[in-house]
């Protein structure tokens, strides 16, 4: 349901070293570069993918209308693996662009960092946490800031943030938000305000809202 694979792969070396490429050309482009190690002991291992360009509609005509395309580097063990690199996203004219770095081990994704900048605005906003648990329910305990943010995500803004941070903590049935920063708008005064909310995938019941504008 995701489209045919075709590429070409070369390999060669040996069990203590051995050395891959591979190109694929469909259903989008990518070249992988890497080297496995001591594939009979201790296996190890280190790539590089680039990606030039993924249409996610080309993969399933059900996701949204985006492209994406980068690079990646790796490496890591049968256990262990850490990767890092830079993508850059369009969704209609929205361009963004996103570095990152993660680990994965034990069944939890550590996300050492995930920085995105919208391209136009400046707007910056940036991810640290862990997921763990993938393999049966994954339970989030995620930390971001923004800065320069606005709504919507392109000028004129209704509403513009120039800092925050917030926490998202739980799983995809319940979770917890916290959330703070400064907002001004149109027709809103400048002040700070935070935010406290559970959620569910139906319902965000929000259990406290603070502001504070006009000196009081």
């Amino acid at each position: 349901e995701y489209g045919i694979l075709a590429g070409q792969a070369h390999l060669s070396g040996d069990l203590p070293q051995l050395k891959i490429h591979h190109q694929l050309s469909s259903p989008f482009r990518a070249e992988l570069n890497g080297t496995v190690a001591d594939v009979l002991t201790d296996l190890r291992w280190q790539a590089e993918l680039r990606v030039p360009e993924i249409k996610l509609q080309a993969l399933r005509a059900q996701w949204p209308a985006m492209t994406l395309g980068g690079t990646m580097h790796g490496n890591g063990t049968m256990q262990r693996l850490q990767a890092e690199g830079e993508l850059h996203s369009n969704y209609r004219t929205l361009d963004a662009d996103h570095r990152f770095a993660l680990a994965y081990e034990k069944d939890t994704l550590q996300l050492i960092r995930f920085d995105t900048t919208l391209a136009k605005t400046g707007a910056r906003i940036s991810l640290r946490g862990t997921v763990a648990d993938l393999a049966k329910q994954p339970q989030a305990d995620i930390n971001g800031t923004w800065r320069n943010l606005g709504w919507p995500l392109q000028e004129p803004f209704a509403i513009h943030s120039t800092m925050g941070r917030f926490s998202l903590a739980g799983t995809l049935d319940r979770y917890h938000i916290q959330a703070d920063g400064d907002l001004a708008g149109h027709q809103m005064p400048t002040g700070t305000w935070s935010l406290n909310a559970d959620g569910t995938p139906q319902n965000l019941i929000v259990t406290k809202i603070e502001g504070k504008f006009l000196d009081g």
